[in-house]
């Protein structure tokens, strides 16, 4: 065991001190990390039998996991700018993809995507996969020109935002694990089907890249009476320390769920009147209500119940056949994309709210589904606004 235990560590200690050039060839040349690693699997293979077998075993999957966290940190220095052959490639890339059947109903703009592409001023070609930066950014570009329709949810959208973010109409439940841990959350995506190139880029680049294909979401106002339990204040010093993203996504889902809530009461109000909590959730009144008189006892202010919601109850709320029927069909057309849209963002919901590292793929996921619901959303109550 002592063994097994100084071969860990020297592992550890190798895995640390790898250049990251030298940790993207070793992740693209093969599942087997390092000779050392080799050996530590035989050893476990050894002791398979064993408690120490199996927690060694569980040891080597987590440094694996650890590598391909370290080389999805996407260090700068394995960048650079795009050169004139490279811009070439793309529009040729821009023109294969919007012949697909998934784009039919779009109109992209290719020569001004490719312009966008020259001009965004930081390093986003990578040096070992000149190909994979190409695909990300079209796929970027064509993304937020789908996010952008004035039908976001409607069948050819929601097609085409499939192709890159997957489908997500049959989703398996989330683990605690996909929500807490970032190698086993963005397994998950892959295996859904989110093309990943899309968030392969240094995040000044993916920022930038985020910024110029319309993607990014502008300040989303504050609605203070429906902003139970998510505190109003900043919280950017305390989440920088977790990861880069952590504050930015505290920052949209703190204003966009009360948004939500705000939404939903005033639209089943309108339809039920103010008791709908009582006729229109089933179960769920029960539930929130408790959670509504402990803050009472608490002393804590007075907020509409809805806010005593879970997220995932938001979907049961606008699904239910006859809020949908009489409601929600109107404001996201399709059942099934309102449903793909809120389930894409419950693993980033529950690991910025629990404080978990957010990255760059949670943050597409985030900032596609959030800017697609409150398009709908904003779209449905300009055209329903009262006369003035």
């Amino acid at each position: 065991m002592r063994r097994i235990r100084e071969d860990y560590e020297r592992i550890a200690k190798q895995l640390r001190t790898i250049p990251a050039p030298d940790l993207e060839a070793l992740l693209q040349a093969t599942e087997t990390i390092s000779p050392a690693l080799q050996e530590a699997a035989r050893l476990n293979r050894e002791l398979q039998v064993s408690f120490a077998g199996v927690a060694n075993g569980s040891a080597i999957q987590a440094l694996e996991q650890q590598l391909k966290t370290l080389v999805r940190s996407r260090p700068a220095e394995l960048y650079r700018l795009p050169y004139r052959e490279d811009l070439a490639q793309l529009h040729r890339m821009f023109d294969e993809i919007v012949k697909q059947p998934a784009w039919a109903g779009l109109q992209p703009k290719v020569e001004e995507f490719v312009a966008t592409a020259a001009a965004l001023g930081k390093p986003w070609i990578s040096t070992g996969d000149a190909v994979g930066s190409l695909k990300g950014f079209s796929g970027l570009a064509l993304l937020g020109d789908a996010l952008a329709s004035a039908s976001p949810f409607s069948d050819s959208i929601a097609q085409s935002i499939r192709v890159f973010l997957g489908d997500w109409r049959t989703m398996p439940g989330v683990s605690d694990r996909i929500a807490f841990e970032p190698p086993a959350r963005l397994d998950f995506y892959e295996k859904l089907g989110f093309e990943r190139s899309l968030a392969d880029f240094p995040s000044p680049s993916f920022e930038a890249s985020l910024d110029v294909t319309g993607i990014t979401l502008g300040e989303i106002p504050r609605v203070p009476k429906y902003e139970r339990p998510i505190p109003s204040h900043p919280v950017e010093e305390g989440l920088a320390g977790i990861s880069p993203w952590n504050a930015k996504a505290y920052c949209v889902i703190s204003r966009f769920e009360p948004r939500l809530r705000q939404f939903i009461d005033r639209l089943m109000t309108g339809a039920y009147g103010p008791g709908w909590t009582k006729r229109q959730t089933g179960d769920f009144h029960k539930s929130w209500s408790a959670k509504k008189e402990a803050d009472r006892v608490a002393g804590s202010p007075d907020y509409p119940l809805i806010c005593y919601a879970n997220f995932t109850d938001y979907l049961d709320i606008i699904v239910r056949k006859d809020n949908w029927d009489r409601i929600f069909k109107l404001v996201f057309c399709r059942k099934e994309s309102v449903t793909e849209s809120l389930k894409r963002l419950y693993p980033i919901r529950l690991a910025t709210m629990h404080s978990r590292p957010v990255v760059q793929d949670d943050i597409l996921f985030l900032y596609s589904e959030v800017r697609r619901l409150l398009r709908a959303i904003d779209e449905f109550e300009r055209m329903n606004a009262p006369n003035t």
